[in-house]
């Protein structure tokens, strides 16, 4: 409904001379803020396995392979012996699956370098690095809108802000791209391919900053 001071205006821009209104500033519009991804279900099945060539500034260190079951996921990590000629390092990480929350449920890690031994293990504050997969996965379409997501790994809690994903072939594969940023000290770019298909295989993951580069492949069994 028009207020009485805006109906006398038009009368009298009516019967008076003619009245041009002064050209009004733009309207300063705040950018929409980035919100936490939320998904109705991970997009995690039983019974899938991946497994990753793991490459560290373009020489082969190793492989992952990735299994999953109705209640967890289990990530195995191990170097070659190439890398192993100058240091070995493995990594098991389980996380138990909440799929009615769509999110980690609690985790586990042990990482051994050198032989020095670190364990860590999770609450259900969020996701895992394993349970953000499903997220991703399930997120990922054309016209998904950018967010964030807190990621607990490795004794830490990591932000990693995600740019809507976009259409890219990869090796002749048709694929979405994510981009994203992990915060940190020294930010680590990130980047992940997936099909198109509708199993939403995870195809590449990249990681770099000055510091390091990191590519892993999905292995093709």
């Amino acid at each position: 409904m028009l207020r009485p001071s805006l109906l006398l205006l038009f009368a009298t821009a009516c019967s008076g001379p003619s009245f041009t209104p002064a050209t009004l500033p733009p309207i300063a519009v705040e950018a929409a803020k980035p919100k936490l991804l939320q998904v109705p279900q991970l997009m995690l099945q039983a019974g899938e396995h991946f497994a990753y060539e793991v490459r560290f500034h373009g020489i082969v260190i190793g492989r992952v392979d990735l299994d999953v079951t109705n209640t967890q996921v289990m990530s195995k990590f191990k170097t070659n012996d190439v890398a192993g000629a100058f240091a070995t390092a493995s990594d098991e990480s389980v996380t138990m699956l909440d799929r009615v929350g769509a999110k980690a449920a609690a985790s586990s890690e042990t990482l051994v370098v050198g032989g020095e031994v670190k364990t860590f293990d999770g609450g259900n504050a969020g996701q895992t690095p394993l349970s953000a997969l499903g997220v991703l996965r399930a997120w990922a379409k054309p016209d998904a809108q950018p967010g964030f997501l807190m990621i607990a790994a490795a004794g830490k809690t990591w932000r990693l802000d995600l740019a809507r994903p976009k259409a890219e072939d990869l090796q002749g594969t048709h694929a979405l791209r994510i981009d994203g940023k992990i915060q940190a000290e020294k930010p680590i770019t990130f980047a992940m391919w997936l099909a198109t298909s509708d199993d939403r295989s995870p195809l590449r993951f990249e990681l770099s900053n000055d510091e390091l580069h990191v590519v892993a492949d999905l292995v093709r069994e």
